[in-house]
């Protein structure tokens, strides 16, 4: 199969990776590095994804991934393994987790970058360079380092398609089997992925499979040695989806995500709202350059209008008519980087409008990937398709002088985003949900004084978490000291929260109640609470005045019809954000409490 326009692989070529790989090293480091010492306990999916990873190689290993609101539970293990090796590399500390994970990250671009150069050339190295620089500065901070499972597959997504481009390519069989896991782990961590991946590899199969038979037909030994290249990625990825496989053996969680792909739960944007959603984020000077979704009045993902929808596949466009009046269509690299591009165009609009309810950040994390590599694919068709020398030589004296203008204007452009990666607000690198992770911490730690130190197991469970913060982070926090018990073990760990069964020996029970003061008490919660002289533990992000305050400004919102002043509103969230009060009571009341059903009192 051709490879297109291969340039700049002489001697001089493996010094040429230092300036390549300068700016993700240095923004992978400098987030480390920040992210290093921040004092956090784990919250809601982080504490549940941090208790969970100690399941895996055990008897309880995961087999399917992360719990979702949804009712299924995502493709795979993957983020699981990955937890599993931050928490052991870092200690159990989670904020050396999240500065470990930046630096995979960036290790991980800069692996990216190298074998551009080598399945390719300089030039389409140097625009790896420069889109995985983009991307790393979007995540740059917390979200580069962020365990939370919409996030890692970002990276790993733009790898596998680096990789898959070039296995068609180049018929390389590293490249083959550097596609199998990047692909996996990306589909298995979040189902948007696992669309994502799933169209991709099966467009890719099928034009290798009309290519290979084009040429000589079936039974023909260059059809046999093809088949044969692929048994060994065959079987990489059967070892690593198993887990995957074995769940739906046992489970329903495959009829549970098909459901969510055909029918969904709740209203989905729709096909003009993707198109708009997509444009959002494909459009050049989108989130991948401007860090940050746009945000509407409401705080949701503002949507492009629909000058952007026609502007975005305009360059795509002409690149394909330039390719089929000059007859450049036939270089297989450029015909294959467009038609990948045109399966992203069409990809990410579709899976857009497959969103439900407030358009939330976490939800679009797929499109930041898919951007740069919309716009990687669009990148390389160009340059493939660059004249011949002869044609400019008028204009450019040699075809070396091209290539090191080339560089150096992609140079520049990662060199720029990494320094803009110096100007990033503070707020970008706080970790998540740290105004409950205060409260988590306090009740944690008061809790663990009155156990003292030792390591008998302890039963600790929780009826009900309106928001699913608090109670996972104190289990999660405690989980370090302690061998912690649940009332029901195989439901938590259906959400993530614990890792354990009933003990065998009696043990003392722990009952946590969450209340986040803007939520209404649920009947079990309140049923809880009445049994005041078992309070162990009661904390509160707000002190007695701070307290009445709050309710001072809420009575007062509540009679103006949320048109209070300005500075009162501002005052009125940031009371709010800390409002959370976490009480652990001695006993277990899920026999007495469960039968209360509903959600407010």
């Amino acid at each position: 199969m051709g490879s297109g326009n291969v340039v700049g692989r002489g001697r001089g070529g493996a010094r040429k990776y230092g300036a390549m790989l300068a700016a993700p090293i240095f923004i992978s480091v400098f987030s480390a590095a920040r992210l290093w010492k921040r004092p956090w306990a784990p919250s809601g999916d982080w504490a549940a994804l941090w208790i969970r990873a100690d399941d895996v190689f055990t008897r309880h290993t995961p087999l399917a991934g992360a719990y979702s609101t949804h009712n299924f539970s995502h493709p795979g293990p993957s983020i699981f393994w990955l937890v599993w090796i931050l928490k052991r590399a870092s200690f159990d500390s989670v904020p050396r987790a999240f500065a470990l994970l930046a630096i995979i990250a960036g290790a991980t671009m800069c692996t990216a970058i190298v074998m551009a150069y080598r399945w390719f050339d300089r030039r389409v190295a140097w625009v790896t360079a420069v889109l995985g620089t983009a991307l790393l500065h979007e995540l740059a901070g917390r979200r580069l380092g962020d365990y939370w499972n919409p996030l890692p597959p970002v990276i790993w997504l733009f790898v596998y398609a680096i990789a898959l481009f070039a296995a068609l390519d180049t018929r390389r069989r590293s490249a083959v089997y550097v596609a199998v896991v990047f692909g996996s782990l990306a589909a298995q961590a979040h189902v948007s992925f696992l669309f994502i991946v799933g169209i991709t590899t099966t467009a890719a199969l099928v034009r290798e499979s009309i290519s290979t038979f084009r040429r000589r037909g079936i039974g023909q030994p260059h059809v046999t040695r093809a088949t044969r290249t692929w048994v060994g990625p065959t079987v990489l990825c059967a070892t690593l989806w198993s887990p995957a496989l074995l769940d739906g053996i046992n489970g329903g969680n495959p009829q549970q995500l098909l459901h969510y792909f055909r029918i969904g739960h709740g209203t989905r944007l729709g096909i003009p709202g993707g198109f708009r959603l997509a444009a959002t984020e494909l459009i050049p000077w989108g989130p991948l350059l401007r860090v940050g979704q746009p945000a509407d009045l409401v705080g949701g993902i503002e949507l492009a209008p629909w000058l952007w929808v026609f502007l975005v596949p305009l360059p795509l466009l002409t690149l394909t008519l330039i390719a089929i009046r000059f007859h450049t269509h036939r270089s297989t690299r450029a015909s294959t980087a467009l038609a990948g591009a045109w399966i992203i165009a069409a990809i990410t609009p579709a899976l857009a409008s497959g969103l439900e309810g407030f358009l939330f950040e976490y939800l679009v994390t797929f499109a930041i990937s898919l951007a740069a590599i919309y716009w990687w694919l669009i990148a390389t068709a160009a340059i493939t398709m660059l004249p011949s020398p002869s044609a400019v030589s008028l204009a450019v004296p040699t075809p070396g002088f091209r290539q090191h203008v080339f560089g150096f204007t992609a140079a520049v452009a990662t060199g720029a985003l990494a320094i803009q990666t110096l100007t990033l607000p503070p707020r970008r690198f706080e970790l998540p949900g740290r105004e409950v992770a205060t409260v988590v911490a306090r009740a944690s730690s008061r809790l663990a004084a009155k156990l003292g130190p030792r390591r008998a197991p302890i039963v600790l469970d929780y009826l009900d978490d309106q928001i699913g913060l608090g109670a996972p982070g104190v289990m999660a926090t405690l989980a370090k000291q302690y061998d912690i018990r649940t009332h029901d073990g195989a439901a938590q760990r259906k959400w993530g929260y614990a890792i354990n069964t009933d003990p065998v020996a009696p043990a003392d029970k722990f009952t946590i109640v969450v209340n986040y003061e803007s939520s209404v008490l649920t009947p079990r919660d309140a049923c809880v609470l009445r049994h005041t002289e078992n309070y162990v533990v009661d904390v509160s992000g707000l002190s007695t005045q701070e307290s009445l305050r709050f309710k001072q400004l809420r009575i007062a919102n509540f009679v103006a019809r949320s048109k209070i002043p300005a500075h009162d509103a501002a005052e009125l969230s940031a009371l709010q954000q800390r409002s959370t009060r976490i009480v652990i009571l001695r006993g277990d009341y899920s026999k007495e409490c469960m039968r209360f059903r509903g959600s407010t009192g």
